[in-house]
């Protein structure tokens, strides 16, 4: 029998997860040192290990493609995985390698795709973020470029499809996993504050511009509760807005069915302050009022990523800007299109459709409706509607050749 142990003594088995942050995360290519071993007799070997920083940026497949094997001598390999990430592990900025640079080896081949991850450091707090970029082959000038912004207790890689929907016509994608999500640090769903979210994303699109060396035409395509990062930049850093141009608001989860009471708003309020990191469950097992599309839903039950516990604080810092969104007006600096499934029974199309007649803003808006679509738009049956409309869209405001 063969097992490994966390720093603090926790047991990491096969499909292993645990949600406080200062626990370990077993993935492929990933580099651990061997503390000590000790061997506790009857055939039963612990070995205490700790994650180091790598020598040499790691670009690996996706995190489904397969765990870390774990063996010692005269013993049955084991598999040990976890869908946390420690969070003291620290990546330097030096090492990520721009446009120019990228070898070919570094590529790895996705449904016959090609799909780079990479890893930045947060601005605000140096929280390592995780991301996916889905180059075009062969194009050297794409005319944009499309960035995902996931939503509540997902990751970016289950928007791989969209983005290679938009690679079929020339348009590369690059997606992160928002702080305590997915492959990237921090406790999962903590959102510290504000500044946190903006900072990261400010981070990531620094990544595109500088790294990448893009300077076309970018929109942003956000989801869920990743609406809320667009529209609080807008409302709380006017002065430098982020450097897009465009936003698609896919489903913006920005209010609930029912608006807490004062209570609830008070109780928030003080459970925050006082146990702010304290994970609640909030939205319970992910069923088909999501989407009709039965193998995503069977394929985010199994998936070692997703999560449905949220801290006090990230309840709280959500329930205060929903309530800010219901005074204040969005002046959208960029064409924006806002687009919501009709069946929707998380987020009420309704409400969101009076938010945009009543508080939204701007130049370029359009709010377009998905008759028969739930919540995830882009993972209904039928979603190739939805991705032709928005890459019509894009081609419209940047007179973008059709493909």
């Amino acid at each position: 029998m063969f097992i490994i142990e966390c720093m603090n003594g926790k047991i990491i088995q096969k499909y292993s997860h645990f949600p406080d942050e200062n626990e370990v995360l077993l993935l492929p290519c990933s580099y651990f040192e061997v503390l000590d071993k000790i061997d506790q007799g009857n055939g039963l070997r612990t070995i205490h290990i700790k994650q180091i920083q790598p020598p040499v940026l790691l670009i690996q497949p996706p995190f489904s493609a397969s765990p870390l094997s774990v063996e010692t001598a005269n013993t049955v390999p084991r598999h040990a995985s976890s869908t946390n990430i420690d969070p003291n592990v620290t990546w330097n900025n030096d090492q990520m390698k721009s446009k120019a640079e990228i070898n070919k080896n570094d590529l790895d081949k996705a449904d016959g795709h090609s799909e780079i991850r990479f890893e930045l450091k947060s601005s605000y707090d140096k929280l390592v973020l995780v991301g996916r970029y889905w180059p075009v082959p062969n194009v050297n000038k794409p005319n944009a470029v499309v960035l995902f912004v996931h939503g509540s207790g997902e990751h970016c890689q289950r928007y791989r499809h969209v983005a290679h929907f938009f690679n079929k016509h020339q348009i590369p994608c690059v997606a992160y996993d928002l702080r305590g999500n997915g492959l990237s640090g921090g406790q999962r769903g903590f959102m510290p504050n504000m500044d946190a979210l903006l900072d990261d994303l400010e981070c990531v699109i620094k990544y595109i511009r500088k790294d990448l060396d893009f300077t076309m035409p970018l929109i942003i395509y956000a989801h869920g509760t990743g609406c809320v990062n667009c529209l609080a930049h807008i409302l709380q850093r006017r002065k430098s807005r982020p450097d897009c141009q465009a936003m698609i608001l896919s489903t913006p989860s920005i209010c609930l069915k029912e608006r807490p009471t004062p209570l609830a708003f008070f109780a928030s309020r003080v459970v925050s302050s006082l146990i702010p990191r304290l994970p609640l469950l909030i939205s319970g097992n992910y069923t088909n009022e999501y989407t009709d599309d039965k193998e995503i839903v069977e394929a985010y039950r199994n998936d070692l990523l997703v999560h449905d516990k949220w801290p006090a604080q990230t309840i709280s810092l959500l329930l205060e800007f929903g309530k800010l969104l219901e005074t204040t007006v969005v002046q959208f600096p960029v064409p924006v299109t806002i687009q919501h499934g009709v069946d929707d029974n998380i987020t009420p199309i309704k409400m969101i459709q009076k938010w945009a007649q009543e508080r939204v803003k701007g130049d370029d808006v359009m709010f377009k409706s998905w008759p028969g679509h739930r919540h995830e738009i882009h993972n209904d049956m039928g979603r190739e509607d939805v991705f032709n409309y928005v890459l019509e869209w894009i081609e419209k405001r940047f007179k973008i050749e059709q493909h």
